[in-house]
């Protein structure tokens, strides 16, 4: 070994004499082991390495096998090793990714047949394929009320989505009220509707759902029930529903006719919600407001219909009370029926819009009633009025909807009570 120089040693002769080796051997070293060279910037082939650095490198070396020092193998030992925790690190880190995020459901989105929740900042708490694809028709933001809903069922600590299933298809699957956990676990699923005969006809079940609410239940036990508006695709039957907060039916009543549109309020102010259902009477073709009573609801239509829901076996119904509203004069002309497409309690008021005619804008009057269904005024839309006047001009209608007319539209509004 040659003598050390305190300031290194500066080329690979004087390097490979120091560890007793040829030049070929040290130079191959640097490259397979690291052996500590250091190469002198602008001036080609020029090294330097320390003594003490080239001593130390040596102890270091000795007591390891000989495919430890050599940096190719080592190399390629670390890229074997490496490269499977990389892909494992990354797979779990994806699969967390997929995992339900911590949060409360706020918001849902359609994408196919995948629904996927978000909370209130639209980041993605979970995603799951529905049974069957959605009519996106039926999800249009105005309609969102009716079809799903977040919050806690009862006393329960986490948050629940309901979801109201609609089918793209009456063959692509039964309509389904689900309720999903705050993890989006399915804890149960209620479908509506049974099946409907009329006269020696059979119907299949073909249902649609058309709206459900949340109310608090009646017995004051903390928890909550569920009202489920179903009509049949066919036939003028309706189903009303009152589901426990686990799906179970309590109480169930039918109507006949298609009823459109569902509310819920306590307009007795008892502290016990009543049902207000909009439609269409099937019997007298006329329009009609249903008002159910949670706590007792159950059975068939009162009133005898022509197209019916076997019932056999549930009695009689019991709806509180049926508002029939008076067809006018352009309706009896030119339409079968009529409807009232949507009932809203506003304040000391229930707002009751008819529809008189089936055109674009919809040609409607608005019935005000006071809590006790007593009618207290009606307004007439611009596109009814419009509609008279073009009929009367065109020599189709005699009459035209002024104040006498109105007020005789206002007398002939019965409420019958059960």
């Amino acid at each position: 070994m040659s003598q050390a120089n305190p300031e290194g040693l500066t080329s690979w002769k004087g390097i490979a004499d120091h560890l007793g080796v040829n030049v070929r051997t040290a130079q191959r070293w640097e490259e397979e082991r690291g052996l500590p060279v250091r190469r002198l910037g602008g001036q080609r082939g020029r090294v330097v390495a320390s003594t003490d650095e080239l001593d130390a490198w040596k102890r270091a070396t000795s007591h390891k096998p000989s495919w430890w020092n050599n940096l190719r193998i080592v190399r390629m030992w670390a890229l074997s090793v490496t490269l499977p925790v990389a892909v494992a690190l990354t797979v779990a880190f994806l699969w967390l990714l997929a995992l339900p995020q911590a949060g409360t459901p706020a918001s849902f989105l359609l994408v196919g047949a995948d629904l996927i929740v978000t909370d209130h900042k639209g980041r993605r708490l979970w995603r799951r394929t529905l049974a069957s694809r959605p009519d996106a028709s039926a999800y249009l933001p105005a309609n969102h009320r009716n079809r799903v809903w977040f919050g806690k069922l009862g006393r329960e600590e986490t948050s629940s989505v309901l979801f109201g299933l609609q089918p793209e298809s009456a063959l692509g699957g039964r309509p389904a009220l689900q309720c999903y956990s705050q993890t989006g676990s399915l804890r149960w699923e209620f479908q509506p509707g049974r099946r409907a005969r009329f006269q020696d006809t059979e119907y299949p079940l073909q249902y649609r759902l058309r709206a459900f609410r949340v109310l608090s239940s009646p017995v004051g036990d903390g928890r909550t029930w569920i009202a489920v508006n179903s009509v049949h695709v066919s036939q003028p039957a309706s189903q009303v529903a009152v589901l426990d907060h686990e799906g179970n039916i309590l109480h169930e009543y039918w109507h006949a006719g298609v009823m459109e549109a569902m509310e819920t309020e306590d307009l007795d102010r008892d502290g016990f919600p009543e049902i207000l259902l909009a439609g269409g009477d099937h019997p007298s073709r006329q329009a009609a407001v249903v008002v159910l009573d949670t706590r007792r609801m159950l059975g068939g239509a009162t009133r005898p219909p022509e197209a019916v829901v076997d019932l056999s076996a549930m009695g009689p119904g019991s709806a509180g009370a049926v508002v029939v509203f008076p067809r006018t004069s352009l309706n009896r002309k030119f339409e079968q029926s009529h409807r009232a497409r949507s009932v809203r309690v506003v304040d000391a008021w229930i707002m009751v819009q008819v529809s008189e005619q089936a055109a674009d804008p919809d040609p409607y009057l608005l019935y005000t009633l006071d809590r006790g269904l007593q009618v207290v005024n009606v307004e007439v839309s611009v596109s009814l009025l419009n509609r008279y006047g073009d009929l009367k001009g065109a020599g189709l209608l005699e009459d035209e909807l002024a104040p006498a007319s109105l007020e005789k539209l206002r007398r002939g509004v019965r409420v019958l009570r059960y």
